[in-house]
Parts: C-alpha cells; structure tokens; sequence
C-alpha cells in the first residue's frame, strides 16, 4: 500500500507529501492493492493501476471511492473498450517506456492496448476527458444492475437506444462532428438488433 501512494505521489510531482494521501485514503490503496492482483497479466494490471490514480485526482467523479475501485475492476474491458473508441488507441503501439514490460516478448493485441491506455492515463491533458469516461462506464454499470432485475428491463433499453439515437441523427449529423469509430458502434447495434430480433421471433406468440 505504501509503494502505491509513493507511486502514485511521485507521478503527481507530489514526492514525500505524505499528508494528502494520509487521511481516510488507507482503503483507496488497500483496494489497489487487493483489486490488482486478481487481474492477469502486467499490462492490465498497469492500466487498472493508472485508473485508479486518475480517480484518486478526483474521487467526487465516482462517488466512494474505496466501493469504486473494485467495480473498476469488474468492468476493466468495457472501461477498456470505452477509452480506446474515444482515444483511438493504436494497440500496436505502447508508448512512454511501456512496452519495457513485455521485456523481449512480443505482446498480444489486449496486452499492447492495455499498455497504450495505460499511457493515456499518463497523460495529464488527456486525463480529465479519461477520468469522465471511467466514472460514465461504472455509473452505467451501476444502473444496469438496477435495471436488470425489472421484467420491463428489455423494452426499457430499446426505448432508451432509440431516443439517443434519435437525437444523434437530428443533432449530431454536423460537420464538425468527430466521425472516428461511429462505423464500427452502428455496426456492433446493427449485431445486437438481429440477436433482439431473433430472440423475439422465438418468444413471441402470434
């Protein structure tokens, strides 16, 4: 717990200040530590790691933080999927050194994207937009366990998927609109209405 305030103090600029990790932050960092090492493989563990410090920048963005951290690590690959669509991750290519942590190896593609968003979250200017991503996957999470349990729950997201896309195509088809990976979401609903779909030809009665 100790090496990751001291980790976590050093990359802020903040080395020795001990007094802003000291109060009520012993359970931030036993959940570090506790949450990291249930993950596989250094890369991802890097990334987790760096998720946590931009959390712990500003803890407000998620609430309890010491409850945060360990759905953090239960939603890592959609936290994962979220960041790469908005920073257009090359997974190819790790930055700042971390590709080091493959040693001579060649990573695979979900270890060479972790160790690219783990360089994202390195980044100072990009941190606050990551930050948001993060908190806006667990608050969904959160709301999806909610909602999962009302037998209302499938026509609850068809409605909610149709207004927001209703509002993409009447206010987001601008020019200036970022366009990167819009192909790839049509593509991955356009999946998800066929598997819809296919459910109700089997579970709706004529």
């Amino acid at each position: 717990m100790r090496d990751y305030a001291e980790e976590y103090l050093r990359s802020r600029g903040r080395t020795d200040m001990w007094s802003e990790v000291s109060s009520g932050q012993e359970h931030t960092f036993r959940r570090l530590v506790q949450n990291r090492v249930k993950l596989s493989g250094v890369a991802r563990q890097e990334m987790f790691k760096e998720a946590v410090f931009a959390l712990i920048d500003d803890p407000s963005s998620v609430g309890r933080l010491y409850l945060a951290i360990p759905e953090l690590a239960a939603s890592l690959d959609k936290v994962g999927d979220r960041l790469s669509e908005e920073f257009a991750v090359d997974a190819q290519t790790p930055k700042d050194g971390l590709d080091d942590l493959f040693g001579d190896g060649r990573p695979s593609a979900p270890a060479a994207r972790d160790a690219a968003l783990a360089s994202v979250l390195q980044d100072a200017k990009q941190l606050p937009r990551a930050r948001e991503v993060i908190a806006d996957v667990l608050e969904s999470e959160r709301q999806l366990k909610k909602d999962v349990r009302k037998a209302g729950y499938l026509l609850d997201c068809c409605a909610k998927a149709n207004t927001a896309l209703t509002a993409a195509a009447k206010d987001g088809l601008r020019p200036e609109s970022k366009l990167g990976g819009v192909s790839n979401q049509l593509d991955q609903i356009e999946k998800r209405i066929v598997q819809i779909r296919a459910f109700l030809a089997q579970h709706v009665k004529a």
